[in-house]
């Protein structure tokens, strides 16, 4: 009986750990995949009016990624394809004044309106002007990420 009540009474402790343990093999699992997509750049797309992409860079590393930028630039003068155009007309990068955490510098890309379902991957970009620039180019930037994220915006008002 004793043992049952033990068993009984550790129940929801042996649930918690259970859980904590689930919880810390999908937080590796996420981690995994983070890195993996940072390994192997993905499609970068964006299904609304607007979209934001903030990109956190090393401080050590700015010139690298801001060489990918000026890249980009030059691919869109030489990309013929009407979409890219499209992404080129819409898309402007932003330099925050202020360092964030750790040093760190923000960039902040503004696709308005954004192409819808195109594209952003900076390096595939690149790749389609320079094809044999970019994987030496990507593996100068992508180190220098601390980390990217994309935000997908609607339109809420407008005040013109």
């Amino acid at each position: 009986m004793r043992s049952t009540r033990l068993f009984s009474a550790g129940r929801p402790a042996i649930l918690g750990v259970t859980l904590f343990v689930a919880g810390m093999l999908c937080a590796t699992v996420a981690l995994r995949s983070d890195a993996a997509q940072q390994a192997q750049p993905a499609g970068l797309t964006f299904s609304s009016d607007a979209g934001l992409i903030f990109s956190i860079i090393k401080p050590d590393q700015t010139v690298a990624y801001e060489a990918s930028i000026n890249k980009l630039k030059e691919a869109f003068g030489k990309i013929e394809d009407p979409v890219r155009k499209q992404q080129a007309a819409s898309w402007t990068v932003y330099k925050a004044v202020e360092p964030g955490p750790n040093g760190s510098v923000l960039y902040v890309s503004v696709l308005q309106p954004s192409v819808k379902d195109a594209d952003y991957n900076v390096f595939k970009i690149i790749s389609e002007a320079f094809p044999t620039e970019a994987q030496e180019l990507y593996k100068a930037a992508s180190t220098a990420f601390v980390s990217m994220n994309k935000t997908t915006l609607t339109k809420l008002a407008e005040f013109k």
